[in-house]
């Protein structure tokens, strides 16, 4: 099942607004912390001004330029590779099937790759390899986008077609983790915890199975926390060939993610 993130994120906010005991605090952005040996006092910085919030424990979700991470001055393990790709999702009407396609060392990108497929509503991802003389700021100018998608599209065929682009970013893969992920009271989850090359939707995929994994613990003794989360450490370099169950829906998946995470709320309140 294809599904972009942004269907997931809100397919998980749908059920969150269901339970009153699940708060979203948008525009809230962590500028500082005191980790202390029983709580954690965090600095929060809002369009309203910055206030303080203090927890028993910090579940660090802040992606792969974490700034707590960097705050505690870790530092994650692993390889990252010297390739940049460039990803360009396009509205447009192609016939195409729905598979990969791949073209290699094409004239307007010689000695490079370029991958295609198709996503829902009509969208196509460019996903080409960068020559390492062009910089990502380059690359990503309107005017560079334009001529890539431009060129690719006249190699098939299909330059005589309509496209609008939607969305670009320039990646390079990487396969890095943390060596350990709970750090005191600070627990750290998904690309905040490990980062994984983006084939294969890896990163979302193991987000989800991080946050399944944590939240019932988090409901449990503070003591097995450290000890059972610990154990999936590995996730970060040898994510599950299975994500998702295979008969599951998105929105189930969400669903259950909701629930798991009320139900970490209402344990963790009854023992503290």
């Amino acid at each position: 099942m294809d599904t972009w993130q942004n269907y997931l994120e809100s397919y998980l906010l749908e059920q969150i607004e269901q339970h009153d005991d699940i708060e979203v605090r948008w525009g809230n952005k962590v500028v500082d912390l005191d980790d202390h040996k029983d709580h954690v006092t965090l600095s929060i910085q809002t369009p309203e001004g910055e206030y303080q919030h203090t927890s028993n424990w910090v579940v660090a979700a802040d992606g792969g330029r974490s700034f707590i991470r960097s705050h505690l001055n870790l530092k994650m393990e692993g390889d990252s590779y010297e390739g940049r790709f460039v990803i360009a999702d396009i509205r447009i009407k192609l016939d195409y099937p729905t598979e990969r396609l791949a073209f290699f060392s094409p004239d307007w990108n010689p000695n490079n790759t370029i991958l295609m497929h198709r996503e829902p509503d009509d969208i196509w991802r460019f996903d080409y390899q960068l020559d390492p003389t062009v910089t990502p700021e380059e690359a990503l100018k309107p005017e560079n986008l334009k001529k890539a998608v431009a060129d690719q599209l006249k190699m098939i065929g299909k330059d005589h077609l309509e496209w609008q682009l939607d969305w670009s970013t320039v990646y390079s893969a990487r396969a890095l983790t943390l060596p350990d992920f709970v750090h005191n009271r600070i627990i750290f989850v998904g690309d905040a915890a490990h980062l994984l090359p983006i084939f294969g939707v890896r990163g979302a995929n193991t987000g989800f199975q991080d946050a399944f994994d944590l939240s019932w613990k988090l409901s449990l003794m503070a003591g097995v926390i450290k000890t059972c989360y610990k154990a999936i450490v590995p996730i970060g370099c040898k994510p599950p060939k299975k994500s998702v169950p295979k008969r599951e829906s998105q929105r189930a998946l969400c669903r259950r993610l909701a629930m798991a995470i009320r139900f970490c709320a209402m344990r963790y309140c009854h023992y503290h």
